[in-house]
């Protein structure tokens, strides 16, 4: 049995949990930005995950987890990340196509359906707590793309597809997840999945053309740079933070992704928010509260 958590652990935790919910929320405004300065999706996603490979699994080296036993380690990542992959393009090529507020409220549809696929294929209980939920956030998304703007004709249906695909993508990429990490160390599980995306975007990468800033766009370059240190920041008290309060409690926490996500356009990208589409991100990020229950071992931070 496990020791009693202390109060200071699990504030400690807590903490940790919300600056990794900042660091990875504040990503999608970070990468809209540096598209600007000239690097492309492939690029900014095989240095990202490259980066959060080798610096994360140096702290996993160091607090005692073996990373590699043998090539059967890999297969379950390997097999699922193709499902990961996807997501990430289709997030990251949304954000070119409508604001980030839209794109932020359609992804994080998936802890909805990720309770759906549990109440469809685990046959668990469908509640009416759960279809208040899915109105809630129906609701908030209504208020947070507008009514009037969908009625419009340029109205950017491309980019509200892609967001809506990619929350079902990482909905069922976590639903696996958690039935493979019934026999998996979490850290280490999260390191590979991490690790082959980052091997598959530096393919990408090179094929298509690596793109970056131009050398001299120092506004470019330091954008980069800080958010491949805020992306390597946020791991890192990812898993201190499971190490301290447990993967479910800093699952919870990380909910709070999409309200970082929001402020980071506010405050990086000048986006203007209205007071409906905050009543809006209020609805939906409550309804994913309301819908985040213990359903697996664990969850896996995308």
């Amino acid at each position: 049995m496990s020791p009693p958590l202390s109060r200071q652990d699990f504030w400690n935790g807590c903490l940790l949990a919300v600056i990794a919910a900042i660091c990875f929320g504040i990503q999608a405004p970070l990468a809209k930005s540096i598209y600007t300065h000239g690097m492309d999706i492939y690029s900014f996603m095989a240095v990202g995950r490259l980066v959060q490979c080798f610096g994360v699994g140096i702290v996993l080296h160091f607090l005692g987890h073996k990373l590699w036993t043998g090539i059967s380690d890999y297969r379950p990542a390997a097999a699922i990340s193709i499902i990961f992959l996807s997501f990430s393009w289709l997030h990251y090529s949304a954000i070119q196509y409508l604001d980030i507020a839209p794109v932020t409220m359609l992804v994080f549809l998936y802890p909805l359906i990720l309770a759906a696929l549990h109440i469809w294929l685990d046959k668990t209980q469908l509640t009416r707590a759960f279809l208040l939920s899915l109105l809630t956030a129906f609701a908030g998304l209504a208020l947070v793309i507008q009514p009037d703007k969908i009625m419009q004709s340029d109205f950017n249906w491309m980019g509200a597809t892609m967001a809506f695909c990619a929350g079902i993508l990482i909905a069922t990429y976590l639903f696996i997840s958690g039935k493979i990490l019934q026999s998996k160390d979490p850290l280490v599980f999260t390191v590979h999945l991490s690790f082959i995306p980052a091997i598959a975007f530096s393919v990408l990468s090179i094929v298509h053309g690596i793109a970056l800033p131009p050398i001299g766009d120092a506004t470019g370059w330091s954008l980069m740079v800080f958010s491949l240190c805020l992306s390597l920041l946020g791991q890192i008290c990812f898993f201190v933070a499971i190490k301290k309060i447990t993967a479910l409690r800093v699952s919870l926490v990380l909910k709070l992704e999409p309200v970082a996500a929001v402020l980071g356009a506010i405050w990086i990208l000048g986006e203007h928010i209205e007071f409906m589409q905050y009543l809006g991100i209020f609805l939906v990020v409550s309804a994913i509260f309301a819908v985040s229950q213990p359903v697996g071992k664990t969850e896996i931070q995308p």
